[in-house]
């Protein structure tokens, strides 16, 4: 595992495109051990003397060296694609890329030193973003990579700075030690509580996104790419659940998104900058007080009637749904005071809007929650991220190229938070308003298997005149009582 201690403040950079987005000028190969060049305007080839440096722009290719000036030690590309380290008859570091396909080394013009293969594949990169940056063997035996300002960025596989462009697959972050943007302007680290955070550099006390666990010691970008914040016993206390992407580094954008980047440049998790509207307490609260006196086993009990017709009072409420529904080749009515339709988000919007909460954007469709959340800048992204009363838990696919596009298979509402556990209430969950039982939101999904997308909260509306509805539904009796989530849900 590579940290980032030892280092002092250095070049402040970042870059979204650190391991393959950035275009390169076309590599001039040096550094091989008998190399040669061709002088302009002629065919004839010059042999020159062994080179310890790999400029900006210039690569290698498997079977070259760089020497150091007293020739004893060498960093090899070997045949088999493993960058080494030699001093004398000792490997003192390398790539551990060995058979995995890799064909050149390129000092990038944006400053990382990138090895990929011949498809252009990322295999391992130095994480060293800063325009001008150079590589160096020098005459000690170390292997360096040096700033345009001749600061020490990275030495012998470990980064030396107290600030890094990325946090690459294997490396950690810990207290006093941050990420920063391109522009030097925002920053991500570990607090003296062990909470991530993000932040302006310039003003530190602004936070804008914090991580809802705090007690860490170290942020650890987990090879599997997920992002995890351990305790001192190497324990995962939160993590952005977003395992099975291999090779994904954390970054900080100019903007001050903090995201989680593949390979292939997709981003898989963000968090916003920008400190979230104040979201009322007494609000979330209200809307859970609404919620829980309509299970099914509460005072005002609404279960579907008939059961399996989607026949609901709040889609008549917010003049959704049909009058009729089916059965077999028939029509029939629903009774007085309800319409038909998957009424989840039916349920869901006529919640928030008694409680006093804005509700304009919303629709019959669950993902309209995100959509709202992102509008309202209250989206929160990720299964474990600070859930509160009354917050809508959507459950779907998350679409990270166009986040307003994406698939709501239900929505629910957090009714309590216990650590890492919470409790939900939602409508259409076994054709009834439900109170679930503590669940983990990292492993339950609904009953298309869908996962927890995050969590949006609401926005107090300027008007607080709520308004309330009058049900005509009758209690019906079902075999699961007050389950977690696994059952029928609805859109």
């Amino acid at each position: 595992m590579l940290n980032l201690s030892f280092l002092k403040r250095a070049l402040i950079v970042a870059s979204p495109v650190v391991v393959g987005a950035c275009a390169l000028i076309a590599p001039t190969t040096i550094g091989a051990t008998t190399p040669t060049t061709t002088t302009p305007g002629s065919t004839t080839t010059t042999t020159i003397a062994a080179s310890a440096m790999l400029h900006p722009g210039q690569s290698m290719v498997l079977g070259q060296d760089l020497l150091n000036p007293a020739g004893v030690a060498y960093a090899q590309f070997t045949m088999k694609g493993d960058f080494i380290l030699h001093n004398g008859s000792l490997v003192t570091w390398h790539s551990k890329t060995t058979n995995k396909g890799g064909t050149t080394i390129t000092m990038q013009l944006d400053g990382n030193l990138v090895m990929r293969t011949a498809t252009g594949k990322v295999l391992w990169a130095s994480h060293t973003s800063a325009s001008g940056n150079w590589l160096e063997l020098d005459p000690l035996g170390n292997l360096d990579i040096f700033s345009s300002g001749d600061v020490l960025l990275w030495t012998n596989g470990k980064l030396t700075t107290n600030t890094a462009s990325d946090l690459g697959p294997g490396q950690e972050l810990i207290t006093g030690q941050y990420l920063v943007s391109l522009d030097g302007s925002q920053q991500v680290a570990l607090s003296s509580l062990g909470a991530v955070f993000e932040a302006p550099l310039a003003n530190p006390g602004s936070v804008g996104w914090t991580s809802p666990v705090a007690g860490g010691t170290n942020l650890y970008m987990n090879p599997n790419g997920d992002l995890e914040l351990r305790d001192a016993s190497n324990h995962v206390l939160w993590s952005t659940l977003t395992a099975n992407h291999p090779g994904t580094q954390l970054q900080v954008l100019n903007s001050g998104v903090a995201q989680l980047i593949t390979p292939n440049n997709v981003a898989i998790w963000h968090v916003s900058p920008t400190t979230p509207p104040m979201i009322s307490t007494a609000l979330g609260a209200k809307v859970v007080s609404i919620a829980e006196s309509y299970d099914q086993f509460s005072k005002h009990p609404v279960v579907e009637t008939p059961v399996g017709s989607e026949c609901n009072p709040f889609a008549k409420y917010l003049g959704w749904g049909t009058p009729t529904y089916t059965v077999g080749s028939k029509s029939v009515s629903c009774p007085a005071g309800t319409r038909s339709q998957s009424w989840c988000a039916d349920f869901g919007t006529w919640l928030w809007k008694t409680a006093g909460a804005v509700s304009t954007g919303l629709s019959a469709w669950s993902y309209s929650f995100v959509q709202y959340g992102l509008a309202h800048n209250t989206f929160k992204l990720g299964a474990l991220n600070h859930p509160q009363i009354g917050d809508a838990i959507v459950f779907g696919t998350y679409n990270t190229k166009d986040p307003y596009s994406g698939y709501g298979a239900h929505v629910g509402f957090v009714a309590a938070v216990k650590g890492n556990r919470i409790q939900m209430v939602s409508g259409n969950w076994n054709e009834a308003v439900v109170l679930t039982g503590f669940f983990d939101p990292t492993t339950s999904g609904n009953g298309s298997g869908y996962p927890i997308i995050g969590y949006i909260s609401p926005v107090k509306s300027s008007s607080t005149t709520s308004t309330t509805t009058t049900t005509t539904t009758t209690p019906v009796t079902t075999t699961t009582l007050h389950p977690a989530p696994r059952g029928t849900t609805s859109r």
